[in-house]
């Protein structure tokens, strides 16, 4: 074997043992191996694989499932008693039946369902990645929740942001029962946003996530709303008058209440109705 192909060998052994050991480092191989940084790095460089530290760690190590025959050449035998295939394979429709409950698509459920070993468990970047591809602008139920948008915008609650970008980034979980029982709403109408600034404090903080009932109903009480302004996005309490204007109000006593009337009132554009809201303490 010339020096290039031990180079090659040490360099497919070292893939597998990060790959068995989840790290990306060669530092952190070194670490497992009881090698400093510099010892492991002239290693590497003369193709020189450490298999004696690899067979110590396999043995000192049992949690952690090595196989030294399979890092070394790439080659395994598997094996396992009928016991623990049905224990196996019971761990993988576990997970199989995790993935179906996931609000995403058919395609993706099927990519991530790939996905499951034998140790039964899901690739979370994967799900993750499956989630945020998932631009879908109605709530997506599987089996006794609900699952409601949140979207990557922030309706201000002090003196207006301009909308930018409306994508979905991510979907909270509510029960079913709740949404449509409890607070009658409609789950296809709904949708989750940031609230930036303190001008409806206490009622609402910045930071606060707001749930938004976003269905098309005039506005005859007095409410929060999120609203488009003259462009801006807006959470506000609407006060409508017997008169026909509106005063927008902010319950923050150190804001102002503005009053929308006449030609004003064609640039407000009602959202969507406030109907819940979350907040880290």
């Amino acid at each position: 074997m010339n020096p290039q192909d031990d180079v090659n060998f040490f360099s497919d052994v070292l893939g597998r043992l990060k790959h068995a050991l989840r790290v990306s480092k060669d530092q952190e191989v070194a670490a497992f191996l009881g090698l400093s940084k510099t010892a492991f790095a002239e290693r590497k460089r003369r193709g020189s694989f450490p298999e004696q530290e690899l067979q110590d760690l396999c043995d000192s190590r049992p949690d952690l499932k090595l196989s030294f025959q399979f890092i070394m050449d790439g080659a395994e035998q598997f094996q396992e008693t009928h016991d623990e295939f049905i224990d196996r394979m019971q761990g993988i429709n576990e997970m199989e039946a995790v993935v179906d409950a996931l609000p995403i698509s058919d395609e993706s459920k099927s990519r991530l369902k790939l996905t499951l070993t034998g140790d039964q468990k899901l690739d979370v970047v994967a799900v993750a990645q499956s989630l945020k591809s998932e631009r879908r602008l109605a709530p997506i139920a599987a089996n006794d929740y609900v699952y409601v948008p949140r979207y990557d915008v922030q309706a201000s609650a002090g003196n207006g942001s301009l909308v930018h970008d409306e994508s979905v980034v991510d979907h909270l979980a509510f029960k079913r029962e709740w949404i449509t029982r409890n607070l009658g709403l409609d789950p296809a109408r709904l949708a989750l946003i940031d609230v930036a600034g303190d001008s409806m404090a206490p009622t609402i903080g910045d930071g606060d996530l707001i749930l938004i009932d976003t269905r098309p109903t005039p506005v005859k009480s007095e409410g929060v709303y999120v609203i488009n302004l003259s462009g801006a996005l807006l959470v506000k309490r609407l006060r409508m008058r017997l008169s026909g204007v509106v005063d927008v109000v902010s319950d923050n006593e150190r804001y102002g209440t503005e009053t929308i009337s006449g030609e004003q009132l064609a640039q407000l554009a009602v959202l969507g109705r406030v109907v819940w809201q979350g907040r880290r303490i």
